[in-house]
């Protein structure tokens, strides 16, 4: 680790220490009488090892994404999935990516040339991510915002509108990351993992209690992965350092500090691009941007500390606080106008340094209590976040040699930039929020649930206001469970947006967008829980969409609004004894930009009329099927015990590429399959597993970037991994 992180340092020693037996001690020895005189034995110490399993179950009961409080799924009026741990463990998840092929509504969203997540949901795209709660904005410009798997426990995803507890978001749903937390068992855990194209991963997990009594508790993640790809000249390569220490002050009052570092050196890669109405033929292999002037390296830094307290009347209080940092430097190609002969048009965006510091508070009360026969769950809350980006050294400038796709020749000599022509670039933002909730249990197994949340929001850049606003959003909903193992709900919810002003002057701001959503649904939950589903209807509306100004390429303009409306259904958990499946479907007739108008001007720039625009348009890469199903079967025969095998299937319909339905993405299915063997060598835990993904080879396009770059999915790839627990 670099000398430049003492803190991180003093911190990583005291897990280690923890975490070696033979220099910490590890158990309360046994209760003894005290022994005062000289004839009396000597008291021995018997050492108590805990070891915990890693997590075998695909179900998920609970989650606190759709509420913030710990409140069954089977009483939330909304649709909620839950990616656990021990699904991506099978499936060898290393992305988000991959995690979210197992949810329906969900798809790809190919932003910031594949450094970022970027998702479309509900048919609305989203580059933004949630940890633990807290917002995580992409970078303005650039950089790596990819999430690292090694310290997730597990995915939580909110469908539809969550501003009213996350702030300003996009409406088609929350992405919201649970890390793994400090246990008071002992846990340890190692994996290599091996693969096509080079690929090389090492993860540590490591839990446990420091001390004796269990009040210092300590988790300990590591990773580090190398990989080229099936893409000319691109490679990965990451580290991720992620402590945590837990300290149990009392039975009611906790504090954990956390501290994650994560370095990467990322190859941007714009992916194919359109022709003739469908992605360009050439090799899947092929890129378009320079090998020796093209980069994104730097490192982020997370610093956070968590504190609660249960008070003795059913009340709680929970305060978090974040610091994240990030220093990169970022140099990519960008392209222009593709001919059908395959010349190209090419110039680069030298991203120079790039800083970014984002703070975030969050404080919030919990109480329980009775009135009038009804039982009431309310949360009070506060949210502060303070963005600060800034991009020194940006120049631009076209590429050379003269580029054709279908006969590319490559610069040997790294890009020269002209330091005349750079120019620097800021961006601040403030917002805060409070936000009130409260759910009702109601006579007749009725719950019901209100909210509302005030959001007040300014940004600037160069010194200019380029956005400021400020809104209330309600959301209500009602569940009635007329049995044991079924739900009936319905909930409406508004949605407070970003606006696209950052490049306007202050007198061309636009409003920000805002969204509505009606959604009604129901939820079973079968074999005590193990196995649950959901069927969800939902109708989403958002306004104040925006498009490039026709009288100024540089500004943007309020265009109107789109809808989706659609069915979604999902099933997770255990059929049978040692069989697991997580499966769902998406089917979104509709997905439109129902109003737009642009200008229509003639070659001297005089507005002559309007048209309308895209209106009509499909919203691009929201298919009208979309669906999956994972399953894995672990044998109980006597003889095979240990062995499991999965197999699974992933299928997306044919998206628009763009906003303007210029070309199309075909729709593909691919299959997947793994079998792992679990046995003990020496009393110690180990699992050797082979995971086989796009089994038959299938070339296809898992989204692009809403203009014209596409991203081309991965060829067969085979992964081979041990797991060691001790």
């Amino acid at each position: 680790m670099p000398n430049r992180h003492p803190a991180a340092m003093c911190t990583l020693a005291l897990a280690i220490l923890a975490a070696h037996p033979a220099r910490a001690q590890t158990a309360a020895p046994e209760p003894t009488l005290p022994l005062t005189t000289a004839d009396k034995p000597t008291a021995q110490l018997k050492r108590v090892e805990i070891t915990a399993d890693l997590p075998k179950g695909y179900s998920a009961r609970s989650a606190t994404t759709g509420t913030k409080t710990d409140t069954p799924l089977m009483e939330v009026p909304f649709s909620i999935q839950v990616v656990p741990q021990q699904v991506m463990l099978d499936q060898a998840v290393n992305s988000l990516e991959k995690a979210l092929q197992n949810v329906p509504g969900v798809v790809p969203f190919s932003t910031n040339q594949g450094l970022s997540d970027g998702f479309m949901i509900r048919g609305f795209g989203s580059n933004t991510t949630y940890r633990d709660g807290f917002f995580k904005p992409d970078i303005l410009g650039g950089g790596s915002s990819k999430s690292e798997t090694a310290n997730i426990e597990r995915i939580e995803i909110l469908k539809g509108p969550g501003s009213i507890l996350f702030g300003r978001t996009e409406p088609g749903g929350v992405i919201n990351v649970v890390t793994k937390q400090p246990l008071k068992q002992r846990f340890n855990s190692a994996q290599v993992e091996l693969g096509r194209f080079d690929h090389r991963r090492a993860s540590l997990d490591s839990t446990g209690p420091i001390d004796v009594d269990g009040g210092l508790l300590y988790r300990l993640n590591l990773s580090y992965e190398s990989a080229d790809s099936f893409r000319d000249f691109v490679s990965d390569r990451g580290v991720l350092i992620a402590p945590t220490l837990t300290w149990n002050v009392s039975p009611q009052t906790h504090a954990t500090v956390e501290y994650e570092y994560q370095r990467f050196n990322d190859t941007p890669d714009s992916g194919l691009l359109p022709l003739d109405g469908r992605p360009s033929p050439v090799p899947r292999s092929r890129v378009f941007f320079e090998p020796r002037s093209n980069l994104n390296k730097g490192d982020r830094q997370l610093v956070g500390l968590t504190w609660s307290h249960e008070f003795d009347a059913g009340w709680s209080i929970k305060h978090r606080i974040s610091n994240e940092e990030f220093h990169l430097k970022n140099l990519t190609l960008f392209t222009g106008e593709l001919q059908a002969d395959g010349s190209l048009e090419r110039f680069f965006n030298n991203g120079g340094k790039q800083k970014s510091n984002r703070f975030s508070t969050a404080l919030d009360i919990t109480g329980k209590f009775d009135v009038a026969g009804t039982r009431h769950t309310l949360l009070l809350g506060a949210d502060y976040f303070d963005v600060d980006d800034s991009l020194l050294r940006l120049n631009c400038c076209d590429a050379a040699p003269a580029f054709n796709i279908f006969a590319p020749v490559y610069n040997p000599a790294p890009q020269v930039f002209n330091p005349a022509n750079n120019f620097d670039l800021d961006f601040k933002q403030r917002w805060y929020g409070l936000y009130a909730q409260d759910q009702i249990d109601l006579p007749g197994n009725l719950h019901a649930l209100i909210g509302v949340r005030y959001d007040n929001a300014v940004g600037r850049s160069a010194g200019d206001v380029t956005d400021k606003d400020n809104k209330l959003t309600p959301r209500a909903g009602l569940v009635w469970e007329p049995m044991q193992w079924l739900s009936l709900y319905g909930s409406y919810t508004e949605n407070f947006g970003v606006s696209n002003s950052l490049f306007n002057p202050p007198d061309k701001r636009l409003p920000s967008q805002s969204a509505q959503q009606w959604e009604i649904g129901a939820k079973t939950e079968f074999l005590d829980g193990k196995l649950a589903a959901t069927l969800a209807y939902f109708n989403l509306t958002k306004k104040n969409l925006t498009a490039v100004d026709p009288n100024n390429p540089n500004l943007t303009v309020a265009i109107g609004e789109a809808e989706s409306h659609g069915l979604e259904f999902d099933v997770t958990g255990e059929l049978a004894r040692g069989w697991q499946v997580i499966a769902g479907y998406a089917y979104m007739p509709f997905a439109k930009i129902t109003k737009d108008s642009q200008q229509e001007t003639d070659d001297a720039g005089n507005v002559i009329g309007t048209n309308r625009g895209r209106t009509g348009n499909r919203l691009f890469l929201a298919p009208r099927h979309q669906g999956s199903l994972w399953t894995t079967y672990e044998l109980q025969q006597p003889g095979l015990q240990g062995l499991k095998l999965g197999a699974g299937v992933v299928g997306v319909g044919r998206r628009q590429g763009d906003a303007d339905s210029s070309y199309i993405l075909p729709g593909y299915v691919v299959a997947n399959l793994m079998a792992n063997y679990s046995w003990r060598a020496n009393g110690m835990p180990l699992t050797a597993q082979v995971n086989v993904d796009n089994v038959f080879d299938t070339r296809h396009y898992v989204g692009s970037n809403s203009g014209s770059f596409i991203t081309v999915g991965m060829p067969i790839t085979v992964k081979a991994s041990l797991r060691v627990s001790f």
